[in-house]
């Protein structure tokens, strides 16, 4: 895993960042020769999911078992979720920075860590096209830039093959984060339409979003574009924060 560090780090080029040399995580001064905005310590910190995580959802597990304990008992639509990293307090920040605060710079670390993790799914999955998860046109606006479609900007290999304008989100709403577990499938319930249904039948489909919590969106996602004929959907997102737990014995 240091050797991946590495490499995502060495192409990563301090020209696209702001001139004020801090760590953006913990805010400690950095070498005005740094590549990154990140300090070394944060750097190792980052909780890179490699081992022991749930074939379906990409969570990391807790026991020696192929599936968390939420997939075991919750049918998804999607085939296959993988998750690059687990949603810990360091890329919690550096997320939010990223979404909320206009760090867009931050998309060329963010989006070489998901593209490594999307190198490893083509041993299992080959795409014949890749979709980002629609933003809201509300928050498109104040952010001036959809996340994913930006870390998708680092996908080098598979660029010719990536389409923003294949899923459309035609309902507006709040954020899933904010709504407990077993509301976020009904808030996301006919959000998104297939614009053009010929570019994903019969076809391998690979949804990119940001960040897998309960993954209600993603399925609805993967709902809309099997009743459009793809044959098979996986998704891949940068973080994964849903939490595997022990089944309780009835």
């Amino acid at each position: 895993m240091k050797k991946v560090l590495s490499k995502i780090l060495d192409s990563v080029r301090i020209d696209v960042f702001p001139n004020n040399y801090t760590c953006i995580i913990c805010d400690c001064e950095l070498d005005s020769d740094k590549r990154y905005c990140i300090c070394d310590k944060c750097i190792k910190s980052v909780p890179f999911i490699t081992d022991k995580f749930c074939i379906k959802c990409g969570a990391k597990v807790i026991a020696d078992s192929l599936v968390c304990s939420d997939c075991k008992t919750t049918k998804r639509i999607v085939d296959r979720n993988v998750s690059a990293v687990t949603y810990s307090d360091n890329m919690r920040k550096l997320i939010h920075e990223f979404k909320y605060n206009g760090k867009k710079y931050l998309a060329q670390y963010l989006g070489k860590i998901m593209y490594d993790k999307f190198l490893g799914l083509l041993h299992d999955f080959e795409p014949d096209i890749i979709i980002p998860v629609p933003l809201n046109i509300n928050r498109s606006n104040e952010r001036g830039y959809n996340q994913t479609i930006e870390l998708l900007n680092y996908f080098e290999s598979h660029k010719d093959i990536i389409d923003n304008n294949v899923l459309v989100r035609v309902k507006d709403t709040p954020h899933q984060a904010s709504l407990p577990k077993a509301e976020r499938k009904e808030n996301v319930k006919g959000a998104f339409v297939v614009e053009d249904a010929s570019k994903v039948k019969n076809k391998n489909v690979l949804i990119v979003d940001d960040i897998f919590t309960s993954g209600a969106t993603i399925d609805e996602c993967a709902k809309m574009l099997k009743k459009a004929g793809a044959s098979r959907v996986y998704s891949i997102t940068l973080a994964n924060s849903h939490e595997d737990e022990p089944l309780k014995n009835n």
